[in-house]
């Protein structure tokens, strides 16, 4: 039974742009709210289907990963995931990228209309789309807890490099872009240990125990640390030439 832990799922869809916008007049349709914002179409309404998307590409690299490791066709050993929120950031950085971008070209049109009056009662967006100040900072507090959340340091203005992984460069560039957007007006305020920092401990927690069990038994009990990282891409065809995840 994986454990599937899923922080970053539900900061996500707390950050979920629909639930920030206002209309002036009345409520118009999902579909022309895209045409209108193209990025809500990516960040605007984060359900559980994204949920069951992400959840079976972690099962289908982890089929790949017991096939290549069984006929021992990877000239490494590599893991499987039971941590949804690390298979995401170590495989799908660029995919995550992708959601930080479409959460800054969001907030880049609010700023635009920011500049121009600070002190309105409510910013347009596009059309009868718009904002109000209040849900502006709401949503700047959201998305710092996702940058916080994928181990980017605020106060240093990078991404943490705990360990190399595909598309880390990518990641760190939507993440700094966003930070400049939204940092600027409020600093993550959850509890939540990140990604990369739980990750850790759980790898130090697990290497005292094996090193207590023993030489031999350490040697059967591998940890993250020491199995290289591979992108979903990567791993199918080192595998057998299929596409990746």
């Amino acid at each position: 039974c994986l454990l599937q832990i899923m922080h970053l799922f539900l900061h996500l869809q707390r950050a979920s742009l629909s639930q920030f916008i206002s209309f002036a007049r009345h409520r118009i349709a999902r579909g022309h709210v895209q045409i209108m914002v193209p990025e809500m179409r990516a960040a605007g309404y984060i359900n559980h289907r994204l949920l069951r998307h992400w959840r079976n590409l972690m099962a289908e690299h982890n089929q790949i990963i017991r096939r290549g490791n069984a006929i021992r066709s990877l000239p490494w050993r590599v893991a499987e995931y039971s941590d949804l929120d690390v298979f995401m950031l170590k495989v799908h950085s660029k995919y995550l990228a992708m959601l930080l971008d479409s959460f800054s070209r969001f907030g880049e049109r609010v700023l635009r209309q920011y500049h121009k009056k600070s002190s309105a009662a409510v910013w347009k967006i596009a059309g009868p789309i718009e904002i109000v100040p209040k849900q502006w900072i709401r949503l700047c507090t959201q998305v710092t807890n996702v940058l916080h959340l994928v181990g980017f340091d605020q106060l240093h203005g990078r991404l943490c490099d705990w360990e190399p992984w595909p598309d880390h460069g990518i990641l760190a560039a939507a993440a700094s872009r966003a930070n400049k957007v939204f940092g600027r007006f409020s600093f993550s305020d959850t509890e939540e240990p990140s990604i990369p920092a739980r990750y850790c401990a759980e790898r130090r927690k697990r290497a005292a125990t094996t090193s207590a069990e023993g030489p031999s038994r350490s040697k059967l009990l591998k940890t993250a640390a020491d199995i290289v990282v591979v992108s979903g891409d990567k791993l199918a065809d080192e595998c057998w030439g299929l596409r990746g995840i």
